[in-house]
Order: structure tokens, then sequence, then C-alpha cells
């Protein structure tokens, strides 16, 4: 699956967190942890960030689930492992 992104994340998004890196966000998107889907058709996804194993990231996706709109370090998420 390729991941794409909108203008929105590329122009504003992206601007503003210039330390989030492509190879997170295809492996949220990829492999999330958790996904919720939200009103309008779009979906929540988190995952850890390959790097750093207490750090989660959540990103939106549109309603494809691979053409991300939104994605931010979510600080207040926490998985347990259920292994």
């Amino acid at each position: 699956m390729r991941i794409e992104f909108t203008d929105h994340f590329v122009n504003e998004i992206l601007e503003k967190r210039p330390h989030l890196r492509r190879d997170w966000l295809e492996c949220v998107v990829l492999q999330p942890l958790k996904v919720e889907r939200l009103r309008g058709g779009k979906y929540r996804m988190w995952g850890r960030i390959p790097t750093r194993r207490k750090c989660f990231l959540q990103v939106i996706t549109l309603s494809d689930m691979r053409t991300i709109n939104n994605a931010f370090i979510d600080q207040d998420f926490s998985w347990e492992d259920p292994k």
C-alpha cells in the first residue's frame, strides 16, 4: 500500500512539526496498535515510534486509510502490550 498526504498535511502540519518522519507515519498506518473510525469517515490510528519504545504517534487519515491528513506525538496515549 502506498501512503499519501493531503495538501493540508504537507503545507501546514509538516511546517509546524518538521520532526515527523515519513517512516514513522508509514509504520503507524501499515501496522497500527489501535484504530478508531471518526465521524465523517476519517480514521484515527496510533502506533509506536520505532526508535522510541514508549513514545506514540497519532495519525489521522482520510476514509481510504492511507492518505494522511494530520499527525502528532500523542503523550496521553498508553498501550499495554498483550504479549
